[in-house]
């Protein structure tokens, strides 16, 4: 009777050939629903719910395909233990896991994200934001403001745009997390490039003016270096494509993504290790020399490593702004900012 009672009290699961006894109440009690609680298995290794079957020891526990050290983390977490995280790959596992077993509280924890408060922003509802890698983001968790879209909406056509998208309004895109906050959704992307584009006749650049030396000298006042402002375009990896189609999807929006992108002049930009404005991206006198050429247009391309991104909905298609940019201009500047291994780690052949 003693095991049998101990039989019920467990669910009992082979993680890729290991056999794991674990405590239904942490299962029940932590991150629940779950994987375990909604397909768990009682007594017997049948479904919970089901009445015991006469034998139940002759059945075998049932097989899960995973690693099952990476579900030894998983349950140490659940004991209420903190998760030591080796190294990014360890966490792209992890979260690959807690995502197979239902574990959202898991999940949120696992994804990589930076909450601010942005004092400057015009609107009280768009001053919390939280920042993810676009690979790590949930569509399911993307939604807009609560007054331009009716998130809550059960109509599962997807082929129907809210009422504001399709109409023309322009919203940030927002996500919420599992305790039911909302955030201005901001996206971190790497490895990436940048066009800039100047002179394209159909292009919406403006072009300006501006001294070289201080305006109130006569004999330099005449001497003036043309600025023209770039259009900026991000060529994307098929994965982040990929990505931003399902955001897209998850909020009624177009799925043709925009890859033109806006860039206020609060951008921060750094490129080649030199932090500045998107004044410096129009100067281009001082720009000549990295300028490419095609067919009489001229363009400027730079290696993103890494750079932050606003979401953002505008007549039905999801569109970006950037917020910040590291870049470089040129493979002599990436390789001046390369660095050499420690003296301990590096290897002899």
């Amino acid at each position: 009777m003693k095991l049998k009672a101990q039989l019920r009290a467990n669910y009992i699961v082979n993680v890729g050939g290991k056999v794991f006894r674990v405590d239904k109440e942490i299962l029940e009690k932590r991150d629940a629903p779950n994987f375990f609680t909604s397909f768990g298995f009682g007594y017997g290794w049948e479904p919970s719910g089901i009445p015991p079957t006469p034998l139940p020891l002759t059945i075998p526990p049932p097989i899960l395909d995973r690693d099952p050290e990476l579900f030894s983390d998983i349950l140490r977490y659940l004991q209420g233990y903190e998760i030591g995280i080796k190294d990014e790959v360890h966490r792209q596992n992890l979260l690959k896991d807690s995502r197979f077993y239902h574990l959202k509280g898991l999940t949120e924890k696992l994804l990589a994200s930076s909450m601010t408060v942005n004092g400057f922003s015009k609107e009280e509802s768009a001053r919390n934001e939280i920042l993810f890698r676009l690979k790590d983001i949930r569509p399911a968790s993307v939604l807009l403001p609560e007054n331009n879209n009716n998130y809550n909406n059960n109509n599962n056509n997807d082929d129907i745009l809210s009422e504001e998208i399709s109409t023309g309004s322009t919203s940030h895109i927002m996500y919420k997390n599992k305790e039911g906050t909302v955030y201005v959704l901001l996206v971190e992307i790497h490895n990436i490039h940048l066009i800039c584009r100047y002179g394209a006749p159909s292009s919406p650049m403006t072009a300006t003016t501006t001294p070289t030396t201080n305006p109130a000298t006569p004999t330099n006042a005449s001497k003036i270096q043309p600025l023209l402002r770039p259009v900026l375009e991000l060529v994307l990896s098929d994965k982040d494509i990929q990505k931003l189609k399902n955001i897209a999807k998850s909020i009624k929006a177009s799925e043709e993504i925009v890859t033109t992108i806006h860039s206020p002049d609060t951008c921060a930009f750094e490129i080649d290790g030199n932090k500045c404005t998107l004044e410096a991206l129009s100067n281009t006198d001082k720009l000549s020399h990295l300028m490419k050429n095609d067919d009489g247009n001229r363009y400027l391309k730079l290696y993103v490593t890494r750079s932050i991104l606003r979401l953002i909905t505008n007549n039905g298609k999801v569109e970006m702004e950037m917020l910040k940019c590291e870049a470089f201009s040129s493979e002599r500047g990436f390789n001046c900012k390369r660095e050499f291994l420690p003296d301990e780690k590096r290897i002899a052949l």
